[in-house]
């Protein structure tokens, strides 16, 4: 039998795309799934927008009436997925849809095994064009490995070891059509949180996100979270997202500031 699936959306910074995005993800998935939606105590056109669709395809909205970080909003949804669910699919609100996109990323799960898979990331319009993120590492193999080694022992976790990230992201800028032929199904030590599909028995094992998060770097957590619990990340090129929030988006709309400031806030 099939996995079952739990996509669950979360707002990223703002909501004027997240109309836009949810039709996307309706039109584009065809593989069998529930869908959770987290309502980050969105504006009033968004609040009946959601409430409309939720009627239509059987979605489940979870309202919070307060702005919650990313990660809380994640933890939230998560408490609402189907207990049988193998596999939990966050995607951002401000993000669009390839066809088959789901499929493709519960093929490559499968197949490998990984912890967690996810989409080739592209950015802004026209969509599934620019490569945002191919995957990417944070730390030097070296280094990595001395700072698994560390976090794997005995050692407390406050002994005061530190490592300096040293982010890559691959193929940024970059055409799909013209690396197209070099991109392949791999691992990688990081992807970001635009579209990540995690095995339901990582959160049983590690616990709920880090809801003190308030940063941008809550997919580097996350990837040596899973790198210290022995897990591994793939990437696969074939399954293909948008995100619109990328330059040259347009500016911050005054409905969307209150969320926005407070997202990125010092």
């Amino acid at each position: 039998m099939s996995p079952k699936i739990s996509v669950v959306v979360v707002p990223r910074e703002r909501f004027c795309f997240a109309q836009r995005s949810l039709q996307s993800l309706l039109d584009n998935t065809d593989y069998p799934h529930q869908l959770v939606y987290v309502d980050n105590k969105s504006p009033r056109r968004l609040k009946r927008f959601l409430q409309e669709r939720s009627r239509e395809h059987g979605m489940e909205v979870c309202r919070s009436e307060h702005y919650r970080s990313p990660n809380a909003c994640r933890n939230l949804g998560l408490r609402h997925v189907a207990h049988d669910s193998k596999y939990i699919c966050f995607v951002d609100n401000d993000v669009v849809f390839q066809r088959g996109w789901l499929g493709k990323l519960v093929e490559a799960a499968e197949e490998t095994d990984a912890t967690a898979v996810a989409p080739l990331v592209c950015q802004w319009e026209p969509v599934h064009q620019t490569i945002h993120c191919a995957g990417g590492d944070y730390l030097p193999e070296e280094e990595k490995q001395s700072f698994l080694e560390a976090h794997q022992s005995d050692v407390p976790a406050h002994d005061g070891r530190t490592c300096d990230l040293k982010e890559h992201i691959y193929r940024q800028g970059e055409k799909v059509e013209d690396v197209k032929h070099e991109l392949r199904r791999g691992p990688v030590d990081f992807v970001e949180y635009h579209c990540v599909m995690i095995r339901r028995d990582f959160f049983e094992q590690n616990g709920i996100l880090d809801e003190r998060f308030q940063c941008t770097k809550e997919y580097i957590d996350l990837a040596m979270s899973i790198a210290t619990a022995g897990g591994q990340i793939v990437l696969e090129p074939t399954s293909i997202v948008t995100f619109l929030s990328h330059p040259p988006a347009p500016a911050v709309s005054f409905e969307d500031m209150p969320f926005f400031v407070l997202r990125w806030s010092d």
